[in-house]
């Protein structure tokens, strides 16, 4: 059993202080326990299921799988709840899970420009909108449920690139617009 403490730890990739700390006891206890000069209490095993996940039969016996894994459904579910998501990230979330690799990778890529380009200098001015408005155009490009190929998905990223692009410059129009308006008036 003390062994299977350990290994808990190590597969977290966590030092016994750290382990200790998240469990409520010091570096010490965690010590003394890998050794097998102290015991597990019930009041540990709880806490170690309880904070990492752990299958306690597993933890106990040896039986079974180490941690306890969630459903896609029942992670989703929990989710949800903790952070209060709505439908439409719900949604998300599940269509991004199905995705292939390459594809979540062009996702991330895609997500990664947007912020860059959008929220990390934004441009926002009082009379101009602070996001991009693209209502019309997402009916073109709205996806089939079947999955799509990577070229597919590389296609739409690059779509909704030069959407993006030509939604800054026409909001960088209505900033410089609305500078020389003010200058005039």
């Amino acid at each position: 059993m003390n062994k299977r403490f350990k290994e808990i730890r190590k597969n977290l990739n966590l030092t016994q202080e750290s382990f200790g700390s998240r469990l409520g006891v010091t570096r010490t206890a965690i010590c003394n326990i890998e050794k097998g000069e102290r015991n597990i209490t019930d009041q540990m095993f709880k806490s170690i299921c309880r904070e990492f996940n752990v299958n306690e039969e597993w933890l106990r016996t040896g039986k079974g799988e180490m941690f306890n894994y969630l459903e896609d459904d029942e992670l989703i579910k929990k989710l949800s709840a903790e952070y209060n998501l709505d439908e439409f990230i719900i949604r998300l979330i599940k269509k991004y899970l199905g995705l292939t690799e390459q594809q979540k990778n062009a996702v991330k890529i895609f997500l990664d420009k947007v912020y860059e380009e959008e929220f990390a200098n934004p441009q926002s001015s009082k009379g101009v909108p602070d996001e991009i408005s693209i209502t019309e155009e997402k009916e073109e490009i709205q996806s089939k449920d079947n999955k799509m190929s990577i070229e597919e998905m590389i296609a739409q990223v690059n779509y909704w690139e030069n959407l993006i692009e030509k939604k800054q410059a026409e909001k960088s129009s209505a900033l410089q617009n609305q500078n020389e308006d003010s200058k005039m008036a």
